[in-house]
């Protein structure tokens, strides 16, 4: 029988010579990775490490781009920033403050001096500036005088709506202006609520003091045309209230949109 096994090349060996554990069975082959999408990757089954579809790994952001998940790519405005908003309301604060004692404490000198008595116009600059005493029941330079009631509720609406943007300040310019515009307007409404008749007290007079060749005014009417002229040159030259700013290709840019 050996001999005949011999004849066909086949070596004898017995059945207890061979160990099953050296090698794998079939049961326990590594299956091979499932192909791109194959039913079984479909499925949800987990996918085997090193055989994602991006061998190179996940993707790397590019530069300026913050990664996804980070917050960055939310719509959420920026936030504002504290310390110049801060600023921007003590700015505001100290100019309307300073703006309404000087027109006050003016119209006060001017009322002991010059109300009442026959004191001349007092020449501040010879043929420039004088001191005049007049009352004026109206607007700005003596404007709508037959509309006091008006003008005082329009004046008092002025002062809330700038009270409310004043929360937003951050740009020392809009302050300066904003502060400018309050002042005057609380020292011309001072005195219609609180002088006899509604009349604002006027002093300055130009050129001439009894035959000015324009309305004469007081220290709240220069502050609030000051302040208005400063808030013109801003919105034209793009300044915004919270500190930004839109330059011309900007806006540009919106208009082709």
């Amino acid at each position: 029988m050996r001999e005949l096994q011999a004849d066909r090349g086949t070596p004898l060996s017995r059945a207890t010579d061979s160990d099953p554990s050296d090698a794998p069975a079939a049961s326990e082959a590594v299956p091979a990775p499932p192909a791109p999408g194959s039913p079984e990757r479909a499925s949800g089954s987990p996918e085997p490490a090193g055989t994602s579809d991006n061998p190179a790994g996940p993707p790397e952001s590019t530069a300026g781009e913050a990664p996804p998940g980070s917050g960055a790519d939310r719509d959420d405005p920026p936030p504002t920033p504290r310390p110049r908003t801060r600023r921007g309301r003590w700015v505001f604060a100290v100019v309307a403050v300073l703006a309404l004692a000087a027109d006050i404490l003016s119209k006060l000198a001017v009322v002991s001096k010059l109300e009442d008595t026959d004191h001349p116009p007092i020449t501040v600059v010879p043929n420039v500036l004088y001191f005049v005493h007049t009352r004026n029941t109206g607007a700005a330079f003596s404007l709508g005088e037959s509309y006091t009631y008006v003008l005082t509720a329009v004046a008092i609406g002025v002062i809330v709506v700038i009270l409310r943007y004043a929360r937003r300040l951050a740009s020392t310019g809009w302050a300066i202006a904003l502060g400018l515009v309050l002042g005057g307007a609380c020292g011309n409404v001072i005195d219609r609520l609180f002088r006899e008749g509604g009349g604002v007290v006027d002093f300055l007079a130009i050129v001439d003091p009894y035959d000015p060749p324009w309305p004469i005014f007081n220290l709240a009417d220069s502050a609030l045309c000051v302040g208005v002229a400063i808030l013109v040159f801003l919105e034209l030259t793009g300044r915004r209230i919270d500190g930004s700013r839109v330059r011309k290709s900007d806006s540009a840019k919106l208009k082709d949109d």
